[in-house]
């Protein structure tokens, strides 16, 4: 079976009539929002929100920077190889997608954008991120997924407002030693990259609720994997597993169990203490009949399909 993970959509506001009738000291500070850039310009000094998607560009606009009020800039899916300087001096920039280009780096001055909280450089080129990235002291949202990224900075560790992180597809197979200081992380999107084992710095990220590590070349987890107290969902499916540490049945408040296509012919003894878990997935294992009448007996209120 082919398990589909959900990656997050994110949906632009929409403004309705109603704020014509709203007084003008609550106008001016309502966004403003512009799919042309020249027009953009020409009301500088409200444009908030500038959308280049899908526009053939190949560059960014060299005066961007005259935007002094803009918050939100998205420029996804055009021909773009370098990001101009100018770009960086759009102090107030808390959102920035520049997701399907032709990037093949991001340069150190995007330490310059102290505000930024999302930030989307997914299905690009690159091959490494900034140290400069760990600056980013309010950065929420992370993706830089379908890049050809070996490694992350240990920078990284740096982002403490950091919930969402996805580096899913791209050549990863190690993480930085500091990464359990990712103490808000929630979501964590890991799948097809090269990984071999979960190690035991991960299982300190405390506030972790969605892990997804499946297509790697996992054949070991950590036996402190119980101490993501907060986790919710594990996809591993497609890797090497073999077992899986009895310590799993510490994770109480887990929901979702996804194990397919995996070396596996057991799981943990007292699985029956997964008191909250729905869904059990582990086709395509070495399970017995025996071992699929014992899980499903164990958890009567679950979803088990083997």
């Amino acid at each position: 079976m082919k398990i589909k993970t959900l990656i997050l959509c994110f949906l632009i506001p929409f403004i309705g009539k109603s704020q014509n009738v709203l007084p003008e000291d609550e106008l001016q500070n309502k966004p403003y929002f512009y799919s042309s850039f020249e027009e953009a310009l020409v009301n500088k000094e409200k444009a908030t929100h500038l959308n280049q998607r899908n526009k053939n560009l190949d560059e960014i606009p060299d005066n961007i920077q005259m935007l002094t009020k803009l918050q939100v800039y998205t420029v996804m899916k055009n021909n773009i190889k370098t990001l101009r300087p100018q770009l960086f001096e759009c102090k107030e920039l808390k959102e920035l997608i520049v997701r399907n280009n032709q990037l093949t780096e991001i340069p150190e001055i995007i330490g310059n954008l102290s505000k930024l909280t999302f930030f989307n450089t997914g299905y690009n080129k690159l091959n490494k991120l900034p140290e400069n990235i760990g600056k980013l002291k309010n950065l929420n949202i992370l993706q830089i997924e379908k890049n050809e990224i070996k490694e992350l900075p240990s920078s990284i560790c740096n982002l403490k407002k950091l919930s969402i992180l996805s580096v899913f597809n791209n050549k990863l197979y190690q993480l930085p030693a500091c990464i359990g200081q990712l103490k808000s992380l929630k979501n964590f999107n890991l799948s097809y990259n090269q990984f071999s084992f979960l190690n035991d710095e991960m299982c300190k990220l405390s506030k972790l609720e969605n892990l997804n590590l499946e297509g790697n070349l996992i054949d070991s987890i950590s036996n402190n994997i119980g101490d993501l107290k907060s986790l919710k969902i594990i996809i591993l499916t497609d890797n090497r597993l073999k077992n899986i540490p009895e310590t799993f049945t510490k994770l109480k408040n887990l929901e979702s169990l996804i194990l397919s296509k995996n070396q596996l012919s057991s799981l943990p003894k007292e699985i029956h203490l997964l008191k909250k878990l729905k869904t059990l997935i582990a086709i395509d294992n070495n399970f017995s009949e025996t071992e699929k009448a014992r899980v499903k007996a164990a958890l009567p209120n679950c979803d088990v399909r083997f």
